[in-house]
């Protein structure tokens, strides 16, 4: 027989009858009987309570512990205070419990996943909402019944450009979105009304391509602009390409123009007049080291390039604290060749020298040298001359014209050194040409300019300065 203990109780002024129930081993027929009974005492007393004992509908169907205080459905062994377990051999999601409108409609579901061990929040579509996985490292996502990247995860509700995540002002005026449309990720700042995206407020640095951003903007890898750009100083470091009008650049700094103009590819303009500073990072150690160039040519679409014509700035010796001598070579390149030729050197000095040794303006001595590049004289030609004209020397004495150096009365001498090894003077007297044959005052002056070539050749060959006025040699200045 069952043992059925029931009393009744008034509990202080509150009216409240305290039923005490305890029932052991339990038959469906006599459970059901008991609950009838409860039934009636409860709409007679208002409140039941249960003591000294646990509460059991149907094994696993409802089971209340009474020590523990919890409460399980489908098991009979709660572990918290709600514990929920599906019946043996149950797969697939479960409905935990769902949120209908008031016509009974199911507008909402909360399942639980038994095979792949995840819960979810589902519409009345089936569409997930939001899920949580177990195995996935307790991954969480939203519009994702399967997370698996990050801790969050957002499905937007198709390929195209909606959903994803939004952030919104309470007036709508402002909103950051992240979404996929179909191709690639897309970071988009929208606006209604007036304002800026702020990233980093505070001050911090910005990183593109890297997680440790150097300054306020750092972005590792290529990177494109299209439209108006306003910059206020760039500084590119660590031998980064920098093109502007394509992105396959083969140099360090590149213009591009895509159409075929005829306008200035490159423009400075500034109110002092705008600067070209070519810039060699370290000092120069020898003479012939180039310090920069500028140069014209032309490509078919490759690397390589037809040289064409170019300025060249080079060292004319080692640089010192003291010292930067600095030359220049104009080169081009001539018809039938694909190679550059020197064709205008500017020595450290001003000197002059066009193609090697044609023609030599020596600014130290004031010398003009054709056919020689170390001229003798103010004018020394090496090789024929034709003079289709009168050659004017001296002072002019009665309107007549005299032809070379004339002398103090204005005769005109010239020495002539003939095949026999003699130097003649050949003068004009009175209108008559006479010669002074062997002439010592011409011997005396190619002595002189024979003196004065041996001294500078000297001066060469120890690696010296040669000084003109007293045919000396001084030592060049190094640091």
């Amino acid at each position: 027989m069952e043992k059925l203990n029931c009393y009744n109780k008034m509990k202080d002024k509150r009216g409240i009858k305290e039923i005490s129930l305890r029932v052991l081993n339990s038959k469906p027929f006599y459970a059901f009987m008991i609950f009838l009974i409860l039934g009636i005492s409860m709409v007679i007393a208002g409140d039941v309570i249960f003591q000294q004992g646990n509460f059991n509908i149907d094994t696993n169907v409802l089971f209340v512990n009474s020590t523990s205080h919890g409460v399980g459905i489908g098991t009979s062994n709660p572990d918290t205070l709600l514990s929920i377990q599906s019946p043996s051999g149950a797969s697939g999601i479960k409905n935990l419990s769902s949120i209908k409108n008031a016509v009974g409609n199911t507008r909402f579901f909360f399942q639980y996943d038994i095979d792949n061990v995840r819960w979810l929040i589902t519409n009345r579509n089936e569409t997930v909402i939001l899920s949580i996985h177990e195995p996935s490292g307790g991954r969480v996502g939203i519009g994702t019944s399967s997370p698996t990247v990050g801790r969050l995860q957002v499905n937007q509700v198709s390929d195209t450009n909606t959903g994803g995540l939004a952030i919104v002002s309470s007036d709508t005026l402002y909103n950051l979105r992240l979404y996929h449309d179909g191709t690639r990720a897309i970071i988009n700042s929208q606006s209604t009304g007036t304002g800026s995206l702020v990233l980093n407020e505070g001050g911090g640095n910005v990183g593109v391509g890297t997680a440790s951003p150097t300054s306020t903007l750092t972005v590792i890898g290529n990177f494109s602009a299209s439209g108006n750009s306003s910059l206020s100083n760039i500084l590119f470091t660590n031998g980064s390409s920098v093109s502007i009008g394509t992105s396959n650049s083969n140099f360090t700094f590149e213009v591009f123009l895509p159409t075929n103009t005829a306008t200035d590819s490159v423009y400075f303009t500034d109110d002092y007049g705008a600067n070209i500073i070519l810039n060699r990072r370290n000092r120069p150690t020898t003479g012939g080291q180039r310090l920069g160039y500028i140069e014209a040519q032309a490509s078919n679409g490759v690397v390589s390039s037809i040289e064409g014509a170019r300025i060249e700035f080079l060292t004319g010796d080692a640089w010192t604290s003291t010292s930067n001598p600095a030359y220049i070579d104009l080169r081009t390149t001539s018809n039938g060749s694909t190679s550059d030729t020197s064709r205008l050197l500017i020595s450290p000095e001003g000197n002059i020298t066009m193609d090697v040794t044609t023609f030599v303006l020596d600014a130290q001595n004031n010398r003009i040298g054709i056919g020689t590049k170390t001229p003798k004289q103010p004018l020394h030609v090496s090789g024929d001359a034709n003079v289709t004209g009168t050659i004017y020397y001296g002072a002019l004495v009665a309107n007549s014209p005299h032809m070379f150096g004339a002398d103090e009365q204005g005769y005109t001498r010239i020495c002539v050194y003939d095949k026999l090894g003699f130097w003649n003077m050949v003068y004009w007297e009175d209108g008559i040409q006479k010669v002074d044959k062997n002439n010592k005052e011409c011997k005396d002056k190619e002595t002189r300019l024979e003196q004065v070539k041996i001294a500078r050749e000297n001066c060469e060959t120890q690696n010296k300065v040669f000084n003109e006025n007293d045919q000396s040699c001084s030592q060049k200045v190094t640091e």
